[in-house]
């Protein structure tokens, strides 16, 4: 002890009070500002199925956070106005270099899941906080532990050929029942040329492919939807023996097409193959 220094007994507890207080409450501010900072610079929005607008300031950057991975669609009028780094588990930095008007833009996540984004630069002052999206259709963490070939949702042993089968025919036919048209977390779109082909033996159809889709793992295929339009003049009955190439199953969503010219000369075909549309083909 110091012999020139002395404090009563009363004012060492004094001390050792304030000095209590004092550190809760430095530790409470730090906690403070901290949950402050997180919140505050993250602005969580629930999708509900409607257009997500973001104006980000020019020469500033915006992050964007999705519930896992994701490709962002950007349409060729953008690239020059927009620099946009997409990186692992969702998250996309999104830098405004000239203004541009609100568009439309489409965000696909692995699991088949489509956001879409109205996106704007403009050229005053603006939020540049973060943006999460929030979706109810992910399970909680705990159970997205247990994802399947990285992609949330898929059933273990994969899905059947009818069951894709379903979703696309919801997509490209108009009176397919909504009820049947469901998504399907893993099964996403494969890019396909609209340029005919020649698949029908007897060459009474021109084959225009329309869309083309992947199943994931375990159970990986490709289903592919094919318009067919009748070249003659006389009723078409279709019949899949006349099919050229590889395929597992075919599956007329028509039965006949009517003769060239008539509203109804044109029928939908969706193929089954184990390796891509074009692949599958002589």
């Amino acid at each position: 002890m110091n012999p020139f220094s002395y404090t009563k007994p009363e004012e060492k507890m004094r001390s050792k009070i304030l000095l209590t207080k004092f550190i809760v409450l430095t530790i409470s501010s730090l906690l403070s500002i901290s949950a402050y900072s997180s919140i505050d610079n993250i602005e969580r929005i629930p999708w509900n199925y409607e257009p997500i607008r973001i104006s980000i300031p020019v020469g500033q950057e915006r992050r964007i956070e999705f519930p896992e991975s994701v490709n962002v669609i950007l349409k060729k009028r953008l690239m020059d106005k927009s620099t946009v780094k997409v990186l692992g588990e969702g998250i996309v930095y999104w830098r405004s270099n000239a203004p541009f008007s609100s568009t439309r833009i489409d965000v696909t996540t692995n699991s088949g899941y489509t956001y879409i984004l109205e996106v704007e630069g403009i050229d005053t002052k603006g939020a540049t906080h973060a943006i999460r999206i929030i979706d109810d259709r992910y399970p909680s963490e705990e159970i997205s532990k247990s994802k399947i070939g990285g992609v949330i949702g898929v059933p273990r042993g994969g899905y059947d050929y009818a069951q894709v089968q379903r979703m696309i025919a919801h997509k490209v036919l108009s009176q397919v029942p909504k009820r049947v048209g469901i998504e399907l977390p893993g099964v996403v779109p494969v890019p396909i040329s609209s340029d005919k082909v020649l698949m029908y033996k007897t060459g009474e159809f021109t084959a225009l492919p329309m869309t083309q889709w992947k199943a994931p793992e375990p159970n990986s295929f490709y289903v592919t939807a094919i318009k067919l339009v009748n070249k003659t003049s006389d009723y078409v009955k279709f019949d899949p023996y006349y099919i050229l190439g590889n395929f597992e199953v075919v599956t007329p969503l028509h039965t006949e097409a009517y003769p060239k010219g008539h509203d109804r000369d044109t029928m939908v075909i969706l193929m089954v193959s184990k390796s891509t549309f074009m692949e599958a083909l002589p």
